[in-house]
């Protein structure tokens, strides 16, 4: 495989500086809020204009050597989770050590154990972030 080649097997996942281990899945959605500008009568949209801009991370990790993203620190207790502080997620390619994308503002909004007969545990989240860094 080539070395220039983007794969998920060459990028580390880290949140607050912190590379979180055995990530299976972690997916970036930034939406662009466009709304629909149209008239009485128009069959097609007219333009378009700026709405909100989201960021959401979503993943789902095996849990390693009990470390989970409570034990880590990441997630707060159940009467925390506005006042937590907010933490930068960044994505690392681990060859060459370049930045693939971060993030910066973010607080996690979902957090789900599973534990399954025959295989191993894991955890998923969703994280909003305020800011997306550019390169």
């Amino acid at each position: 495989m080539a070395l220039d080649t983007a794969t998920g097997n060459r990028v580390l996942l880290k949140i607050k500086g912190i590379v979180i281990g055995m990530c299976q899945n972690v997916s970036f959605d930034d939406d662009f809020g466009l709304q629909e500008v149209d008239g009485i009568g128009d069959l097609e949209v007219a333009g378009f204009e700026a709405g909100k801009l989201t960021h959401r991370i979503s993943g789902e990790k095996y849990f390693v050597k009990s470390q989970t993203l409570v034990k880590l620190g990441f997630i707060p207790n159940s009467t925390g989770w506005l006042t937590a502080p907010e933490l930068a997620v960044e994505v690392v390619d681990s060859v060459s050590g370049e930045t693939v994308e971060s993030y910066s503002g973010c607080k996690f909004n979902t957090h789900s154990r599973k534990y399954n007969k025959h295989s191993i545990t894991g955890e998923s989240f969703q994280i909003f972030a305020r800011h997306k860094e550019t390169a």
